[in-house]
């Protein structure tokens, strides 16, 4: 939960030292349970209450701000709709132990999306696992779009001031970059960078080894006998490609074999159309076998390999990396790295749903990184190449 405090509010209502009364400022427009209010948003805000802990009741307000009983009264029952206390009959009104109900946003960087339309299967599995961890613990979850780059800070400007947002998810189809990071840290509302980071600088964030996955790929090819092993991959996330790509040559260089530069494209876009025409140049350079940045965009190299003629796994070896719904129903079905986006999401939304509490507690803990590892799932798309089988 963020707490957003006016600057009015802070000249109202101020502790002098070393005494009981705090009071409030009647010369102002604000009415009086406004200021009372904030003020004690405020103190929950900085800790000045222990979550759990005992908070002032309606006869304590009233002597410590000057107030009516029917101002105090009012003030308590908002603070408990909006869950911030709790009152307990014949014991007394305490500080939530956890934060309330939660509200999730997953924010969508759409101004990074790429122009080609993109298979949407991989977008609905990580709605569904935020869904899930979100409804298992009682939070509200929505989603937000930023359509230009001008307009990131002005939505988190808007959702602090409103406190309409406890927990920010970000998605980007490219990179989040450091001004960006920027703006998450000085908005102070939780956020969780969804599969990207930034390097050099801490976040919080849930990734997947980009890297491990391609490398089991690669190996899992090497070890069929493939020694000419094509590598395509979108370069809109250059920190993405590079990550992949290392996995690609890691993968080579332990079987003895240096990774040639003309078996390797850089793609715009994850979409198949991507896909098929990295194909298409990596066939032509002479692989026959391919390791393709994402499932969408092997599906595209299942076209490309129609069009050259060539029978899958016979004529060329295919492989990809996420294990989409639509790996699985390809003919031949797709061997892939799998990197569910459904776990992902559930993991980005633990993380986040954490840093609230932190956040709620008044505490301030060191960003968390969730790496979910690859598993390497086995299909018809492979095999051991032409002169091996002979």
């Amino acid at each position: 939960m963020v707490f957003i405090a006016s600057n009015t509010a802070n000249a109202a209502c101020e502790r002098d030292a070393g005494q009981t009364l705090r009071r409030l400022d009647r010369r102002l427009p604000q009415p009086l349970y406004v200021q009372l209010r904030e003020a004690l948003v405020r103190r929950l805000s900085r800790g000045e209450f222990v979550p759990g802990g005992a908070f002032p009741t309606q006869r304590e307000l009233v002597e410590q701000y000057g107030v009516s009983s029917i101002t105090a009264r009012r003030v308590l029952d908002d603070l408990t709709r909006d869950g911030l206390i709790e009152r307990r009959n014949g014991v007394g009104t305490f500080v939530r132990a956890l934060a309330p109900p939660k509200r999730l946003t997953l924010l969508i960087l759409a101004y990074q999306e790429p122009p080609r339309r993109q298979i949407a299967s991989a977008f609905g599995e990580l709605v569904g696992g935020i869904a899930e961890v979100a409804w298992e613990v009682g939070a509200a979850m929505s989603l937000a779009y930023v359509r230009q780059p001008d307009a990131f800070a002005r939505w988190l400007d808007e959702a602090r001031e409103s406190r309409s947002v406890d927990g920010v998810l970000v998605r980007a189809a490219g990179d989040v970059s450091a001004g960006e990071l920027d703006l998450l840290e000085h908005a102070r509302i939780p956020y969780v960078l969804v599969r990207r980071r930034v390097p050099g600088r801490q976040a919080a964030c849930a990734l997947v080894d980009d890297r491990g996955a391609v490398r089991l790929a690669t190996m899992h090819l090497l070890e069929l006998g493939h020694r000419r092993i094509g590598f395509a991959a979108s370069t809109q996330s250059t920190v993405q490609f590079h990550e992949r790509l290392e996995g690609y040559a890691e993968a080579l260089a332990a079987a003895g074999i240096a990774h040639e530069a003309e078996l390797i494209v850089r793609a715009p876009d994850f979409s198949p159309e991507s896909g098929e025409a990295a194909a298409l140049t990596l066939l032509k350079r002479g692989a026959r076998a391919l390791v393709m940045g994402s499932d969408s965009m092997a599906i595209g190299a299942y076209e490309a390999a129609a069009k050259c003629g060539l029978a899958i796994p016979r004529d060329v070896s295919i492989t990809g990396v996420a294990d989409i719904p639509e790996a699985q129903v390809l003919r031949p079905a797709l061997t892939t790295a799998r990197t569910s986006y459904v776990e992902l999401g559930a993991r980005a939304a633990r993380l986040l749903i954490r840093a609230i509490d932190a956040e709620w507690r008044g505490e301030r803990p060191l960003p968390e990184a969730d790496v979910l590892e690859p598993t390497l799932v086995i299909r018809e798309s492979t095999d051991r190449p032409p002169r091996v089988r002979a």
